[in-house]
């Protein structure tokens, strides 16, 4: 049989209907208040809708959720009692305390009913979050005893490992599972730091690594104390912060009390008597020279190999040149020492330049390579013995 719905209708502001306006399943109309109201089977007026300012529910079910239970039911909404869990579509709650606190300033807390912060997360000495899963990566946030800690969790598969850092949507650092800083792309910058405090350094041994010295001056520290530096101009300097006044500048330099320790000190392992480089001196790309070592003795060396020579013929008589040559006695300023026999390098450079070095116009000091005169002196000793064969026949 079709049921027909009667409705009925006020204008009349807050008009309210009475039973006697109304039968069973009639619906009536406030149009003023927008306002519906109906008769239950009581006889009773009810009205429907939003319009009331509280709603009471204490008994009956809800999608078959018992409404008004001391304990939590399963389904679409359970009690809402003080002393019952609260459950709904992607919250549980079965904690017997505050969990989720959200103030009048709108800060959340969680573990915490006075939030400071838009989020605040406090679960007493250690407190820990977990972003992700173990199954795919996930990041751990934490404050511990020992300090705040920001990484993967211990259960991280090693593919995911890592954690990165990002400006712009693009990653700019990050630190692998070796616990490796790998930057991509741009710079790693820090302060300039002193000797006694270098910024990039150890954890124990926090006076000893590099600092900036200026501009373009990088220093080595240790104990606090400078011990190297690489200057503007790529010079190593060792034990010295700059070139003495007087001396020849130099890609590596290094500065030593000779009372106190050597300068360098070259030292070769291999025991066994086979003779070894223990310096190779390369100009453009051939070796012009060495210095080896034995187990017994050392050897400077000079090339001289005739596939570096052409042109070759017996030396000229080379006793013009010895008479030439002026050998003095005099004393050194440096120390008041005397020598007895020497020569004086600008004397000598016009004899014989090759064993000299330097400009005599220069600020600069010359030098006499002794040994160049060799080769002159045993020409007169051949000269000379040739001679003495032929007053002996």
């Amino acid at each position: 049989m079709a049921t027909k719905i009667v409705t009925k209708n006020s204008s009349t502001a807050s008009a309210v209907p009475t039973a006697s306006d109304l039968v069973q399943g009639e619906l009536a109309v406030n149009v003023a208040d927008k306002r519906l109201f109906t008769e239950d089977n009581a006889g009773a007026i009810v009205e429907l809708g939003t319009n009331p300012s509280t709603i009471d529910i204490n008994a009956g079910t809800i999608d078959g959720t018992t409404i008004g239970a001391s304990s939590a039911s399963t389904g679409a909404f359970t009690t809402l009692t003080a002393t019952g869990a609260f459950t709904s579509r992607g919250i549980d709650d079965n904690a017997d305390a505050t969990a989720i606190t959200i103030d009048s300033s709108e800060n959340v807390g969680i573990g915490t009913g006075s939030p400071a912060k838009t989020l605040e997360v406090n679960a007493g000495t250690n407190t820990e979050m977990r972003i992700g899963t173990t199954t795919n990566g996930s990041l751990q946030l934490g404050h511990f005893s020992n300090g705040a800690f920001i990484g993967t969790d211990s259960g991280t598969p090693a593919a995911a490992d890592l954690v990165r850092f990002g400006t712009g949507g693009s990653e700019r650092l990050r630190i692998d599972a070796s616990g490796n800083l790998i930057k991509a792309g741009g710079v790693i910058k820090g302060e300039r730091g002193t000797a006694a405090a270098p910024p990039y350094t150890f954890s124990d041994d926090t006076d000893t690594g590099m600092f900036n010295i200026s501009n373009a001056d990088l220093g080595f520290s240790v104990g606090g104390t400078e011990r190297m530096r690489i200057d503007s101009s790529g010079n190593l300097l060792v034990g010295t912060s700059s070139v003495s006044a007087g001396l020849s500048s130099g890609k590596f330099v290094v500065g030593f009390a000779g009372n106190i320790a050597n300068g360098i000190k070259v030292y070769d392992s291999y025991a066994s008597a086979a003779t070894n480089n223990a310096v190779v001196f390369i100009r453009g790309s051939s070796e012009v020279g060495s210095i080896t070592t034995t187990t017994s003795a050392t050897a400077y060396n000079t090339s001289s190999d005739q596939r570096l020579k052409e042109n070759i013929a017996d030396a000229d008589d080379a006793g013009s040149k010895i008479d030439a040559i002026q050998v003095r006695k005099y004393d050194w300023k440096a120390d008041g020492s005397h020598q007895d026999y020497g020569m004086i390098a600008q004397e000598l450079q016009a004899v014989a330049p090759e064993a000299v070095s330097g400009d005599a116009d220069s600020e600069e000091m010359m030098g006499v390579d002794y040994s160049k005169l060799v080769p002159m002196m045993l020409k007169e000793i051949q000269s000379l013995r040739n001679r003495v064969a032929q007053l002996e026949e």
